[in-house]
């Protein structure tokens, strides 16, 4: 697995020069970022859509590279981004550690390198810095970040709205070590001849059809399952085969795209991989975004708020707020910031009792966002500030 991972990560650094100096393609609105957490400085990349303007609530998607590659291999070779510009959501491509993800190959399951914490930390900052939707929060992946999507569905399943996996899977350990306590719609494109990571079950990982009906069961889907054949739109010897499973609890749904002789690709990319077959009937990246648009998360959790008693869960009322606000079961000495979608800080208070008046006459009509700091948590609430 690791050496043809190696061999396939070499063969995209070839194509990716090659087409970035041949047709000038950069991205302008992509913005690097570090963010240190457990220790460790982490890096990702940040896609804002062309129409991003702060005023309104979007959708958040991570996007997840595969063992060997990185944030902008990943930015690239999924061309996502256009899809974004469409659509209207943001993009996130975080760097794994070492090229890779601690998505449950290793036993402890709980040791190594925390990267459900770094992701949970890194949504915080995010919805702190931009106007997200947290029930609008997605988790995708190639390979080694198909895998961690999964572990996203089981262990962030309380924020992460819906996955898909393009080319991965999910291990063994991962499936005795699952923590999912709702209905996670799930998406799952694979190649039958997938070199990398099977089809079937494996050693290191277990095959697709175990997969799908591990999340049949999670999720309760009780219909028949509904199969349909794409168009063979391109010659490229691979067809598209789909594999739809209702009547989920709370309306979820499993889905499977088949790509029949597909290798270790990700459908409708820029380029095609020596020795494996990329289905180009269809566009992965859409298709995600097509299953993605369909669920919202029922009752996101925000940060901290599962470490913190259930009477020091800030609160701000009323909201939205027109003349002031006030910040309800808050600690003497917590600390809040108020945030404008820019990211500026433009107002910060510490408290001396157990609620905190915001006269709002200083600020301009809109979307802020307030942390508070208290007891070692950290919690943002969303806040609307309104005109006359």
């Amino acid at each position: 697995m690791k050496n043809l991972s190696i061999r396939i990560c070499g063969w995209f650094h070839v194509f990716c020069l090659a087409i970035v100096l041949s047709s000038g393609v950069c991205f302008a609105q992509t913005q690097v970022y570090s963010l240190n957490f457990g220790g460790l400085t982490r890096s990702y990349r940040l896609y804002l859509p062309a129409n991003y303007t702060g005023t309104t609530a979007v959708p958040l998607v991570f996007n997840l590279h595969g063992y060997t590659s990185n944030a902008f291999q990943q930015e690239f070779y999924s061309g996502m981004n256009a899809v974004a510009d469409t659509a209207g959501f943001i993009l996130c491509y975080p760097d794994g550690v070492n090229s890779s993800w601690n998505s449950g190959f290793s036993s402890p399951y709980y040791g190594g390198v925390n990267d459900v914490g770094f992701l949970s930390t890194l949504l915080d900052s995010l919805l702190a810095n931009y106007n997200i939707d947290a029930a609008r929060v997605y988790s995708c992946g190639m390979s080694n970040g198909g895998f961690m999507s999964y572990r996203l569905a089981c262990d962030l399943e309380s924020r992460i709205a819906a996955i898909a996996s393009v080319t991965g899977s999910m291990t063994t350990l991962q499936l005795s070590n699952c923590q999912a306590t709702r209905a996670v719609p799930v998406l799952e494109i694979h190649g039958t001849n997938d070199g990398t990571v099977s089809y079937g079950n494996s050693g290191l990982s277990m095959g697709i059809d175990s997969v799908l009906g591990y999340w049949r069961s999670v999720n309760g889907c009780t219909a028949p399952p509904v199969y349909d054949t794409l168009p063979d739109l391109v010659q490229e010897q691979s067809t598209v085969t789909t594999q739809w499973y209702g009547g989920c609890t709370d309306n979820v749904e499993v889905a499977h795209y088949k790509i029949e002789n597909g290798g270790h690709t990700w459908p409708g990319a820029p380029f095609q991989i020596p020795g494996a077959v990329t289905n180009m009937d269809i566009n992965a990246s859409v298709e995600i975004w097509k299953f993605f648009y369909r669920f919202s998360h029922p009752n996101p959790v925000l940060t901290g708020l599962s470490s913190l008693p259930r009477n020091l869960v800030p609160t701000v009322v009323p909201n939205p707020a027109k003349d002031r606000f006030r910040v309800l079961n808050i600690l003497e000495g917590a600390q809040l910031t108020l945030i404008d979608v820019t990211g500026k800080a433009v107002g910060t208070w510490q408290t001396n009792a157990a609620d905190l008046e915001i006269e709002t006459a200083a600020f301009v009509p809109g979307i802020y966002f307030l942390k508070v700091n208290q007891d070692g948590a950290t919690t943002t609430n969303k806040v609307l500030i309104a005109g006359e």
